[in-house]
């Protein structure tokens, strides 16, 4: 794979600012939620884990990203400091489904909901080019387990973010061809000053 665009072939991002993804992106989610509800941290967890741990008793949370859906197409904008590079600018729109669960299991989601409206608890959003864009309804999904039902809700949060990609596609410093249409052909040369 090339590293710059002075070799034909793929282009990899270049080591810039991105999105966050994967399991830094559920550990940033995590944070936010625990910082807005002010529940534990040990009772709010990623939905699905690899080794799932034991089913807390009480109070607790758990949340997933199930959509991450981009904008059709992105904006490809070339910056010319330098040797130059492309700025590749898209936006995606993310949902996080979080499930609440326990004899609070309403109250606890009903103060992350209402929380996330403060912009000051949105502060940590707008910091990493994101933004909230709804919660939805809360709704009811009683869980059997273990014979015993258990008191859940559920509620899908809604962001947009910014997701920024730096590409090494360099300053074309010089050119030349022709140009022909169908009165004249007029030659062309190129050079950067």
């Amino acid at each position: 794979m090339s590293s710059d665009s002075s070799v034909a072939g793929y282009l990899a991002p270049a080591n810039s600012p991105a999105p966050l993804e994967d399991a830094s992106f559920e550990d940033f989610l995590h944070d936010l939620f625990v910082g807005v509800s002010g529940m534990d941290p040990k009772l709010v967890r990623p939905r699905w884990q690899v080794e799932p741990p034991n089913q807390p008793t009480g109070d607790w949370m758990a949340f997933g990203i199930t959509r991450i859906a981009p904008d059709t197409y992105a904006a490809v904008i070339h910056d010319a400091g330098g040797n130059g590079s492309d700025q590749l600018q898209r936006h995606e729109t993310v949902e996080v489904l979080i499930s609440s669960y326990g004899p609070n299991a309403s109250k606890n989601l009903s103060l992350l909901r209402d929380g996330l409206q403060i912009e000051q608890n949105r502060a940590v959003l707008t910091q990493n080019g994101m933004g909230l864009e709804a919660t939805g309804e809360m709704i009811p999904v009683p869980t059997l387990a273990k014979n015993q039902w258990l008191r859940r809700y559920d509620l899908l949060f809604t962001m947009r973010r910014q997701v920024l990609r730096s590409y090494q596609v360099l300053n074309l410093l010089s050119s030349q061809g022709t140009i022909n249409n169908q009165v004249e052909t007029v030659p062309i040369n190129v050079n950067a000053p």
